[in-house]
């Protein structure tokens, strides 16, 4: 009997011993190796109608659908174009009426391109005289006829039939760009791409001249026994920026057209680029350097005499806006904050009248679908006038009555997308909240009826409740009348209120990004989960100028104050709660961010040092001056026009404030936050003979993870400062 037992209790010990290695556990090298990495969601791509298309077994094949039935058609696979299965796709484009194909494969890491025609299931491999290679923005004209595509600073159309490569531009240099163009130059608000015209006659693009842009070194010293130099165009706030003029080309004779919109093409950018539908005219969307007045023209093609059919303006800064066309093009919808609230507006394409057709106390969100159904009846888009850490789909009459459908059903919460056919009646449905991962369905519209249910991750919920996550929740601080912030708080687990607990908050608050949203946090919050179990509460909070659905008042009240703002906001609405909830430890809190959020930390910990003593800023602006122009300029002006702002609102010139712990992380080879910031800042916390520490990761860029094992590196580093700082007496 006691032999039986003790049989027994090895089964049981060894039965114990499976159980738990298979049990998820939470730590940084789990939440860095894609162990709580959910699946892609891969809603496939809109072709026409009820039609859509996905990339299949790894992209070995494109497969076609249609929204509401089993039928499936297989368009092209890796085999059919090459005689074996190696490679993969990795991008498509089709042409406008979805008869041909560009299939782009990866092959042993080189790309080989295909035009596939979908009519008799035929496809060429794509030489363009070499030019393929370094293609970029390969697209098909509306005739099927053409093939276009920019090449080193160049513009070129090739002939399918003719098989023959036909250059429109010759001026394109190193200084001179035509139709594609560096992000760093500050064409950020400039469309760098091409556009063919409704007949195929005509290519409309941008002509950059890059003459007087300065460039910026960047200094490799790991990769090479000697330093090597990496050198591009950037434009720092105030100076030259590149000359763009729209241009019009004729293909059959290369001849070049350049609309008349002033001469102020050093100072303005040309962020979009229409033609019309109805009237063949190019519809030019020109933005002026301080990105306050946006004018629209129309021109004929091969003129270069504009009509300005319309001018939006605005006090402080202006969002650029795709244009949707109405009626065949007799309408376009536009967005304008005007009333105080981001509203649609539908124009007639002279101009000449304007109709508010969401008209409210709300805001429409403008960073998700805006889709007009085919008979310009209705406009389809996001908003969520109760509640702004939410996000639903509705709907709105274009005849101007206000009329307002919600399309979500009611009582639902969380961030819902919704990508909408062509045809208006389906609908790629995508949800999530804060924990709650995203699911994907396909759904009929307006009445929200499930089709199917394509993923739901349900493998990733269930190691989520393996790790007993504490729940998060959300309160608004009012920090003054008329200004409540969004909050969100993750408690450790077991929490008790008559104890005291540091506190960490994870911050960003800039124009960009909405941080409070009821959206899925994906790896960060497997973060916020280890730090919360360690004893830590982990909070966010969005100041004003965050893209927040609380209108325009909140929004623009950055301007001049980039920044600054922001982190004011988050001082005070800290210092209310350490005031009204006893369970803050109000002599530990700490706070952490990247990018924006890096230079929301560091305003935190030097601007606010009796409530924030601990701060980690990674990859930050010490100085709006050394950013980009086209960015900072936006929120802040130049520091030509503005030099007192760029002051105050400056990291750097707060560094006599700090008194507690302060850790700064960056890149050196960050191309965009500049290491600069940091070293700018090191010589200034040493004059001024302040204790810190710097950590500088060799060589990355602005993704810290460029390097790989960079983030599981940053995350112990976030755990075992706040760690040191805030938990150990």
């Amino acid at each position: 009997m006691k032999v039986v037992k003790k049989l027994l209790l090895i089964v049981f010990g060894l039965l114990a011993t499976w159980s738990g290695a298979q049990e998820v556990k939470l730590n940084i090298e789990n939440i860095t190796n894609r162990t709580f990495a959910g699946k892609s969601i891969d809603a496939g791509r809109w072709i026409k109608e009820n039609q859509y298309v996905k990339l299949e077994d790894k992209a070995q094949k494109l497969v076609c659908y249609t929204a509401g039935s089993k039928e499936q058609k297989l368009l092209v696979s890796v085999a059919e174009l090459i005689g074996e299965s190696q490679g993969k796709i990795r991008n498509y484009t089709f042409s406008d009426d979805n008869t041909r194909l560009i299939v782009n494969l990866n092959l042993k890491g080189k790309t080989r391109s295909f035009l596939v025609n979908l009519t008799d299931r035929s496809n060429t491999e794509l030489q363009l005289g070499k030019k393929i290679k370094g293609s970029r923005s390969l697209k098909i004209s509306p005739d099927n006829k053409m093939l276009s595509f920019a090449y080193k600073s160049n513009l070129y159309v090739y002939d399918i039939d003719d098989k023959k490569t036909i250059q429109l531009t010759t001026d394109g240099d190193d200084k001179i760009v035509n139709a594609t163009a560096p992000f760093r130059m500050a064409s950020i608000h400039s469309t760098r791409n091409h556009y063919w015209s409704p007949d195929s006659k005509y290519i409309a693009f941008n002509h950059f001249d890059t003459n007087g842009v300065q460039m910026y070194k960047i200094i490799n010293n790991t990769d090479s026994l000697y330093p090597a130099v990496k050198e591009f165009q950037y434009v720092k706030p105030g100076n030259t920026i590149p000359a763009v003029k729209p241009a019009v080309v004729e293909v059959a004779t290369q001849k070049i057209s350049w609309p008349d919109l002033g001469d102020d093409y050093r100072d303005s950018y040309i962020t979009h680029f229409n033609w019309n539908p109805k009237s063949g005219k190019l519809y030019i969307q020109k933005l002026n350097r301080n990105q306050n007045v946006m004018d629209i023209y129309a021109v004929e093609a091969g003129s270069e005499k504009t009509q300005k059919i319309y001018t939006e303006k605005e006090d402080t800064f202006l969002d650029a806006f795709q244009l949707v066309w109405l009626n065949g093009g007799s309408d376009f919808l536009w967005i304008s904050e005007n009333d105080g609230w981001r509203h649609l507006y539908k124009i007639s394409s002279d101009g000449k009248q304007k109709t508010c057709v969401t008209p409210g106390e709300y805001d429409v969100f403008n960073k998700t679908q805006i889709k007009a159904d085919p008979q310009s009846k209705w406009v389809y888009f996001h908003a969520s006038p109760e509640n702004s850490l939410h996000l639903y789909l509705f709907r709105a009459s274009l005849d101007g009555r206000g009329k307002l459908e919600r399309i979500t059903p009611e009582n639902e919460s969380g961030t819902h997308n919704y990508d909408i056919s062509p045809d208006g009646k389906w609908a790629f449905h995508n949800f999530s909240r804060f924990d709650v991962p995203p699911s994907l369905t396909l759904i009929k519209i307006p009445g929200h009826k499930l089709v199917e249910a394509i993923e739901d991750n349900a493998a990733l919920k269930e190691k989520i409740a393996e790790i007993h996550p504490s729940p998060v929740t959300y309160s608004e601080i009012e920090i003054e009348d008329g200004v409540a912030l969004d909050s969100w708080m993750i408690q450790p687990p077991n929490f008790d209120a008559s104890k005291k607990y540091p506190v960490v908050f994870h911050v960003y608050s800039m124009p960009a990004n909405q941080t409070t949203v009821d959206k899925w946090k994906g790896q960060n919050y497997f973060f916020y989960q280890l730090l919360a179990k360690k004893g830590f509460i982990v909070m966010g909070i969005d100041g004003r100028g965050t893209p927040v659905l609380k209108g325009k008042k909140w929004r623009k009240s950055i301007y001049l104050k980039h920044g600054i703002l922001p982190a004011d906001d988050i001082a005070k609405a800290t210092e209310i709660m350490v005031a009204q909830r006893p369970y803050i430890n109000g002599e530990k809190i700490g706070v952490y961010g990247w990018s924006g959020g890096g230079l929301m930390s560091l305003l935190l910990v030097l601007k606010h040092p009796d409530v924030f003593n601990t701060a980690i800023p990674g990859a930050y602006l010490s100085h709006h001056k050394y950013y980009h122009a086209g960015f900072t300029e936006k929120y802040m002006g130049t520091p030509q026009q503005h030099p007192e702002a760029y002051e105050e609102t400056a990291a750097l010139n707060y560094v006599k404030g700090l008194k507690g712990n302060l850790l700064l992380v960056h890149g050196t080879g960050d191309d965009n936050v500049h290491y600069q910031n940091t070293e700018v800042l090191i010589n200034k916390l040493i004059q001024e003979k302040k204790i810190f520490y710097v950590l500088p990761y060799p060589n990355r860029t602005h993704n810290i993870e460029v390097i790989k094992g960079s983030r599981y590196h940053l995350f112990e580093t976030y755990l075992d400062f706040f760690s040191q700082h805030l938990l150990e007496e």
